[in-house]
């Protein structure tokens, strides 16, 4: 395949996936970084030990098992395209055999009392509001950040709730997760409820072309990147490790919920994961907590101490 024939493939490929609204712009960016690194790389893309050697070839350069990983997704996409396409007849990364597997680590969590300075310091905010600009947006972040708390959401699943996702009556909202699956949460903190009534109560007086629940002064959605950085600014402000990023409110929701004695099966389901094993991981933060308490409390190491 020539260099231009190539070249024309992958702008349709970037162009088909645009015209698909359930992939989004971040993701389409990816693939685009992804599939151009590759054809650099890759002599021949269309010969099996060809590629091969460029999987081979970041293993040696030490890339992240990740970074690889979403490679190959990327790459087995494309070429899924080009079968379409009726370019290939095989996916050429479906029947390379890869010895990498995607590296475990801990869920990375906020501790209780910062999850309090948080919570306290979004308090503050609503009450030294000095204007109604400002009431409405201190208002909106106390309850943004306490339903992603309490219930351990996305926040891309923050940005995409609606008005009619919300039943009041219940205490409950719909939530659209990935691969478009749905499932229904539920507020079970008091204080939560109302942070997001009191807010729902401005948002309702707004009228938009859209029914989207938080949105910002431009007044549509809440994105994920502004979401991300207001979080920052209030990192920043109370001056609590930087690296601290929004989606540790979900990993202590559910250790927290682990350690309280929730089970696995629930807690999948609340997290909308697809597989138990995406869950387990959190299983190991629990063994070390207990571990932990064992160390300090266990009848037993005391026997024969002095």
């Amino acid at each position: 395949m020539n260099t231009n024939k190539l070249h024309d493939l992958t702008l349709k490929f970037y162009a088909s996936l645009r015209n698909n609204p359930k992939v989004k712009e971040a993701t389409i960016k990816s693939y685009y970084y992804d599939i151009n690194h590759f054809i650099r790389k890759c002599s021949n893309v269309l010969k099996k030990e060809e590629v091969e050697v460029y999987f081979t070839s970041l293993i040696k350069q030490k890339y992240r098992i990740t970074s690889i990983l979403r490679k190959k997704v990327s790459i087995k996409l494309f070429y899924d395209y080009l079968i379409e396409s009726k370019v290939i007849k095989v996916n050429i990364v479906k029947i390379i055999k890869f010895n990498i597997k995607k590296e475990k680590s801990l869920p990375k969590t906020i501790s209780i009392n910062n999850v309090r300075k948080i919570l306290h310091y979004l308090m503050k905010s609503v009450n030294k509001s000095k204007s109604k600009q400002a009431y409405f947006r201190n208002v909106r972040n106390l309850a943004l950040f306490d339903l992603l708390i309490t219930t351990g959401i996305r926040i891309s699943e923050a940005s995409n709730i609606t008005l009619t996702d919300i039943e009041l009556s219940q205490r409950t909202i719909l939530i659209h997760g990935k691969g478009n699956k749905q499932r229904i949460i539920y507020i079970s903190s008091q204080e939560c409820f109302f942070h997001l009534k009191t807010y729902l109560a401005l948002r309702l007086n707004i009228n938009l072309p859209h029914n989207y629940l938080f949105i910002n002064r431009s007044k549509t959605t809440l994105s994920v990147h502004t979401i991300d950085t207001i979080f920052r600014k209030i990192i920043k402000t109370l001056k609590l490790n930087k690296s601290i990023t929004p989606h540790h409110l979900r990993h202590t929701f559910a250790t927290e919920l682990l350690s309280a004695g929730g089970d696995l099966r629930t807690l999948q389901e609340l997290l909308g994961h697809s597989s138990i094993s995406t869950t387990e991981i959190y299983t190991h933060i629990d063994t070390k907590q207990k571990k932990k308490i064992l160390n300090k409390y266990n009848y037993r190491n005391k026997l024969f101490s002095k």
